[in-house]
């Protein structure tokens, strides 16, 4: 009898979606097969006891290079229990063996895998990179070869009374010795620019870079007239690209807008642009340690799990390089390469007609500046011819378009395009011209755009067992998900039925695979759910028509005349319910006029989007002081609060508590110029996510 597993995903590439971020997780779903078969003709029943059953999801970047040496990171290491030690589980084919046929049990899997992991690559000539695997480990005993404990107190009439096993004959069967089954399997990560959509991409929207002089770099050529510095430092640059350009693409587009700023309109008049040239570059880096802006930024497992304190399970180096560069390189340096991706044909230089005066009319007074603008569709190569003593080729590979950002701590790839503006002067009272080139940069990133979500090819369903041949695999879900016990997920599947796993690896890459969006965009970092950007209509009054709602909460057997006090939810619409309460007064949701205690309370919470806590609470706090002073004596409290973790740190969610002089306290307080502000701020710097709520309370 043999006992061998492996693991079967249920997709071979695990998709993730935008730039890598730590609130973001994606799932990697499958199962792990355990195959039970026994001798050759042996009618024997085969019995196992599966102790346990250890699944790990590993990733490393290795780099190797003359001038660095190996080294190599660990970036995760994340394990399942399929089969905790502590609940062993029986696995025998009693009852349905047939002779020569294999029997199998299904243990399913679901990992959380962060989404802050840089994709799968390969450098170098070894393949060197960024690897992900996947580890499975089966300890088990074979009882099946040990005799069944026949003494009287376990003897039975009872038809059953031939597979019974007693407790003394498993005990026996584990002292005999455990043996261990392994299986591993390459998992590709694949990283893509946005969100997976159901339209048709449309236009890809610019990234604008207002260049100044100090990001300018001019040329010196002391045998030739220079323009005079207090021009050049006048000429304003946009350069406007792509927020991406599709890695597939062949060219990649280049805006240029120019105008001077404050020069004289007889100095406007003396310059022209003669031309102007571009280059696409890719800088390609390794370096022996990540740097400590990448440590601080995602979390590496610490020290002892790195090598050489815990070595690698495996590496894609060969034995014998590993020993060669592990004796050579310093401990901390770094090497890098930069070529162009212009095609050899192409020098990227472009002249302009004679006389072009561009910045002639800067002088003059209008209503809307005018740019001169400048376009050029930058062709790009994907694959460069290098030379044949370039050593980066060792360590890099060859020189091939790269996605920007891809290799993750140790190896690095970016992107800029350059560009040089050749430039005339009309040196006054003089027929020489002085001529001087300003160069500039700007990055560009290249990445794969998010597939398409296509729902006409079928549907698609989740189960915990994958046994069936009826199953559909499923892409990398980002939903959360919650640890599955061992006793529910293993399931028997005998060789009379058809395996499954290899048509489900034959099409998981398929286009009919519908693709679920990643956990950050449903869910915030600590577990709350994000409001939906698409809300539904808001219900508005003929009365007064706005976008705000009084929804009054009833109480379920009571009269209206046994309650003495209402409670009234208010929703706001941030954008422009806000604005519409400073506006016009008329239009706000209307507070009790009368309570029974002469006071209205009102407990409002609002929450701040990413990156934007400060600002909004800086408001808040000026709001709170003059509520609180002489200035409005129609508030009572007025107090600021923010929601906390367990572990005391702030949350993104803000509190207010407050109590005025009936409606007529509310609305001074209202009309104060804090309040004002915060509407006006709050709209401008767009400071809220989603929708302000608040409860008019009275007190009983």
């Amino acid at each position: 009898m043999s006992v061998s597993i492996k693991i079967v995903p249920m997709q071979n590439s695990l998709h993730m979606f935008g730039d890598p971020d730590r609130s973001s997780a994606y799932s990697l779903s499958g199962h792990v097969q355990i195959t039970l078969s026994p001798h050759f003709l042996s009618r024997k029943p085969a019995k196992v006891l599966l102790q346990s059953l250890e699944l790990l999801f590993e990733g490393q970047s290795e780099v190797s290079a003359p001038a660095i040496g190996y080294s190599a990171v660990r970036l995760c290491a994340i394990t399942r229990e399929l089969v905790p030690h502590d609940h062993p589980v029986l696995l025998s084919n009693d009852g349905d063996e047939i002779p020569g046929q294999s029997c199998r049990w299904n243990a399913t899997f679901n990992i959380n895998v962060p989404g802050w992991l840089p994709a799968s690559s390969s450098f170098g000539m070894d393949g060197s990179g960024v690897s992900y695997q996947l580890f499975a480990t089966a300890k088990y005993v074979d009882v099946g070869n040990h005799k069944r404990d026949t003494s009287p107190h376990h003897r039975t009439s009872s038809s059953s009374s031939s597979s019974s096993w007693s407790l003394s004959g498993i005990y026996s069967a584990i002292c005999s010795g455990q043996r261990t089954a392994t299986a591993e399997h390459n998992v590709s990560m694949k990283r893509f620019f946005g969100l997976p959509s159901e339209d048709t991409p449309g236009p890809v929207s610019p990234i604008t870079y207002l260049l100044n002089s100090n990001k300018i770099t001019t040329s010196r050529n002391t045998d030739k007239l220079q323009i005079p510095p207090e021009i050049l430092s006048k000429i304003r640059i946009l350069a406007s690209v792509p927020e991406y350009v599709n890695v597939e693409d062949n060219r990649a587009t280049l805006t240029l807008r120019l105008r001077t700023k404050d020069l004289k309109a007889e100095e406007c008049q003396r310059l022209q642009l003669v031309g102007f040239r571009v280059d696409i570059i890719q800088k390609d880096k390794c370096r022996s340690q990540p740097s400590k802006e990448y440590k601080s930024r995602y979390p590496l497992p610490a020290e002892e799990l790195q090598p050489p304190n815990l070595p690698l399970r495996w590496t894609q180096r060969s034995p014998l390089s590993m020993d060669y560069y592990s004796q050579s390189g310093k401990p901390t340096g770094s090497c890098s390469r930069t070529f162009s991706l212009l095609p050899p044909s192409e020098d990227g230089q472009y002249l302009l007609q004679n006389e072009n005066y561009i910045f002639a009319n800067d002088a003059t007074h209008t209503d809307i500046p005018t740019w001169y603008t400048l376009q050029t569709n930058i062709p790009v190569m994907h694959n460069v011819p290098g030379n044949d003593d370039d050593d980066s080729i060792e360590w890099a590979g060859n020189r091939i378009l790269r996605p920007t950002n891809l290799a993750g701590p140790l190896l690095t790839v970016r992107h800029e395009i350059i560009a040089t503006l050749f430039m005339s002067y009309d040196v006054p009272d003089s027929t020489q011209r002085a001529h001087q080139s300003l160069t500039f940069s700007v990055p560009v990133k290249f990445a794969s755009p998010a597939p398409r979500i296509n729902h006409g090819r079928g549907k698609f369903e989740l189960s915990l067992s994958l046994a069936s041949s009826s199953s559909t695999p499923s892409p990398s879900s980002s939903r959360p998900t919650t640890p599955v016990d061992a006793d529910q997920v293993l399931t028997a599947q005998c060789d009379s039925q058809p395996e499954t796993h290899d048509a489900l690896n034959d099409h998981s890459d398929s286009d009919s695979s519908p693709i679920l969006p990643p956990y950050s965009q449903f869910y915030y970092s600590n577990g709350d759910r994000k409001i939906d950007p698409t809300p539904l209509p808001l219900y508005t009054p003929r009365e007064a028509p706005n976008k705000a709602i009084v929804e009054s909460v009833g109480f379920c057997g009571s009269s209206a005349a046994n309650i003495r006090k209402g409670l009234h939810r208010i929703i706001f619409d941030t954008a422009s319910a806000l604005a519409a309460l400073a506006a016009d007064n008329s239009r706000n949701p209307n507070p009790p006029q009368n309570t029974a205690s002469g006071r209205l309370m009102i407990v409002a919470s609002v929450r701040a989007k990413p990156g934007k806590e400060e600002p909004l609470a800086e408001l808040l706090k000026l709001i709170q002081k003059r509520a609180n002073s002489d200035e409005e004596p129609g508030t009572f409290t007025y107090r600021v609060t923010r929601r906390i973790d367990a572990e005391g740190k702030y949350l993104p969610t803000f509190v207010v508590v407050e109590e005025y002089d009936g409606a007529a306290g509310l609305k001074d307080h209202m009309a104060a110029p804090p309040f004002q502000n915060l509407i006006k701020i709050a709209k401008e710097q767009d400071l809220m996510d989603g929708e302000v709520v608040g409860d008019f309370l009275d007190e009983i």
